[in-house]
């Protein structure tokens, strides 16, 4: 299914292996469409990939019960450089989808906690222990993703 959803997008939104896609069965004849997205660095690619593959489910999959997990990269903040936690939020509410992180996820909620240390060559970039968690990338950046009324 990775192939039907690449064709509909307009631009390189994922590189290769960066987005799977693939329709399955359960032993029970449940009907899934799974996907798995590692986004780009700022999250720029999130809404575009996401909004893709629910264009292929709702084509061609429409009785699958829908399910994603991504590197969505979100941040506290929304910009036009970063893709905001927020800001995903009433995407995915405006696509009638909810996440792991229910209604109103907290961007102060970090699922990363990522900080240079001094063993490597950029030490301008370093960042001392016990400063990482207040000038570490620290932000809400994993999600699952489903249909709003599935899993009831």
């Amino acid at each position: 299914v990775t192939e039907q959803v690449m064709k509909t997008m307009i631009e390189d939104w994922a590189a290769p292996g960066d987005l799977v896609v693939v329709a399955a069965e359960s032993i029970k004849g449940v009907k899934f469409l799974l996907a798995s997205f590692h986004g780009d660095t700022n999250g720029l690619a999130t809404k575009p990939i996401v909004t893709a593959v629910l264009a292929v489910w709702k084509e061609a999959y429409p009785d699958h019960q829908f399910l994603m997990g991504l590197d969505g990269n979100t941040y506290k903040v929304h910009n036009e450089d970063y893709q905001g936690v927020e800001d995903f939020n009433k995407f995915l509410k405006t696509e009638h989808l909810s996440s792991c992180w229910g209604d109103s996820p907290d961007p102060l909620s970090p699922t990363t906690c990522n900080a240079r240390t001094y063993l490597q060559p950029q030490l301008n970039k370093a960042i001392a222990r016990q400063d990482r968690l207040t000038k570490g990338d620290v932000n809400l950046k994993d999600w699952i993703i489903f249909s709003a009324d599935a899993f009831v």
